[in-house]
């Protein structure tokens, strides 16, 4: 067979089979991770502790990112081996993972029962939403078997945020003291910051919301 011979019946080969894949990917439907499996059916329940509200600061020098909690508790009878957290899912353009945040936390093994629950964090930055009414922000937290990139999908939850927003100026809320034990800390371990201050008077919901870390990147 010439080289043009062959190439030309290559290329009807190619052409069919790119037919034959868009006719089966037309079969196969596209199903949110959230809406297929939701963690109340799997036997696992995610509670988020954090404040339901995200609190950003937009006085210099901008203080837009703030770390969220989850607890991850197995109320069924056998062990989760191996389980993994990825954020995912985002809707709305005003909060996104934080710069260096993966959105990823590998928890090991889920244990039933609630003495045995674990918890992950995640830093996320918000976007001051200005006047007006701010659309609903939304998240997947999704659980997988093993590390996601491998599709383990295991169930996932939808929180959802509606509100950002821009604390006040008072100067009753101050830091007084910080410290950290070991002093000095060790290569590789465990390290304890003790933050102290004063809140002044709490009004308005009587939410105190703290994170360890506030800045965007």
């Amino acid at each position: 067979m010439s080289v043009s011979r062959f190439c030309r019946v290559t290329s009807q080969l190619l052409g069919r089979f790119r037919q034959v894949a868009a006719a089966l990917a037309c079969l196969i439907p596209v199903v949110s991770n959230a809406v297929a499996t939701p963690c109340s059916s799997s036997n696992v329940t995610i509670a988020r502790i954090s404040a339901p509200t995200f609190y950003i600061d937009t006085r210099s020098p901008g203080l837009y990112g703030t770390y969220i909690e989850y607890k991850l508790t197995n109320t069924g009878a056998s062990d989760i081996a191996d389980l993994w957290v990825k954020l995912e899912g985002f809707s709305g353009t005003l909060m996104s993972l934080g710069t260096h945040e993966d959105g990823i936390s590998h928890v090991g093994r889920l244990q039933p029962g609630a003495a045995n629950s674990k918890y992950v964090y995640f830093y996320l930055k918000g976007i001051d939403p200005g006047n007006g009414a701010m659309p609903t922000q939304s998240h997947n937290v999704a659980l997988y078997t093993a590390k996601p990139s491998l599709g383990s999908f295991f169930c996932a939850d939808t929180f959802s945020y509606t509100e950002i927003v821009d604390t006040i100026d008072a100067n009753a809320n101050k830091v007084t003291s910080v410290s950290f034990s070991p002093n000095p800390p060790e290569l590789g371990g465990s390290l304890t910051i003790t933050v102290l201050g004063d809140t002044g008077t709490v009004g308005g919901d009587g939410i105190i919301a703290m994170s360890p870390a506030v800045l965007s990147s």
